[in-house]
């Protein structure tokens, strides 16, 4: 498992089919955001997790190891009842100020509620490894733990003392919201943040180069993006290579023919 801190802008094949490996040993994956890591003093670095995947340029860091030793024992009770949300996050793990991260922050567990039920993560598929102590989440249907007996559901009571991170870390509460100028939401909501620019499509074209390198594998590309967008007319192909915009004409066209 790896970091980079370069956040970059990628235009996106929507339906580039990615050829599958032989085992999920030998899977890429990437963190489709970027995140921050936080330090005791409350600074940050822009993160994106890759895992096996090295990018010219911006060198990744080894900061851990996933490891695949097993198939799910019952698919019902370990994928099906399965929830996973970005809000998900671990100690010196945040959040960027990316729109589209922040809506699924609350998307993500919203969904889970509605399939799974409120306390879908006491499931042995979703529940922590480690003690929590939230008495503020409690009650709700199919609660099959002791639902924190007789706490009140506030913290930082006489009952059960809390430690909040300023008193543990000895930090000034107010410098927990610290902010780069650029993660100030400013003005007013628009159609559009940013206009395209060359500079876009500098990784689509090193991916199709990519691509390029299994034969056949852009023609079924094409041929899958044919069918999707036969009714769209769009240069932004020809952006990418030259070749592709020419070949997605020709292929759509036939398409509309049939």
């Amino acid at each position: 498992m790896w970091a980079t801190q370069k956040e970059s802008t990628s235009f996106r094949f929507s339906s580039v089919i990615v050829e599958l490996p032989n085992q999920s040993g030998f899977l890429n994956s990437y963190s489709g955001h970027t995140y921050k890591f936080t330090k005791e003093d409350v600074s940050f670095k822009y993160i994106k997790i890759h895992m096996k995947t090295q990018h010219e340029g911006y060198p990744l860091r080894k900061i851990g190891k996933l490891t695949l030793d097993r198939n799910p024992g019952n698919y019902f009770a370990d994928i099906e009842q399965a929830a996973f949300s970005p809000s998900n996050m671990v100690p010196g793990f945040a959040a960027s100020a990316d729109p589209v991260l922040q809506a699924r922050l609350f998307a993500y567990p919203d969904a889970a509620r509605y399939r799974l039920g409120v306390n879908y993560q006491q499931l042995p598929t979703n529940a922590a490894k480690v003690p929590v102590y939230s008495p503020f989440e409690r009650d709700g249907k199919m609660r099959f733990d002791d639902n924190y007996g007789g706490d009140p559901n506030y913290v930082n009571s006489s009952l059960q003392p809390t430690k909040f991170y300023p008193e543990v870390k000895g930090v000034n509460p107010e410098s927990l919201s610290v902010h780069t100028e650029h993660e100030k939401w400013v003005g007013e909501v628009t159609t559009y943040t940013s206009h395209m620019k060359d500079d876009d499509f500098i990784q689509p074209a090193a991916l199709w180069d990519v691509i390029g390198r299994d034969p056949g594998h852009q023609e079924r590309n094409i041929e899958n993006l044919a069918g999707s967008i036969s009714g769209v007319k769009s240069a932004l192909f020809s952006k990418v290579d030259q070749d592709l915009g020419v070949k997605v004409k020709m292929a759509t066209e036939a398409a509309i023919k049939n």
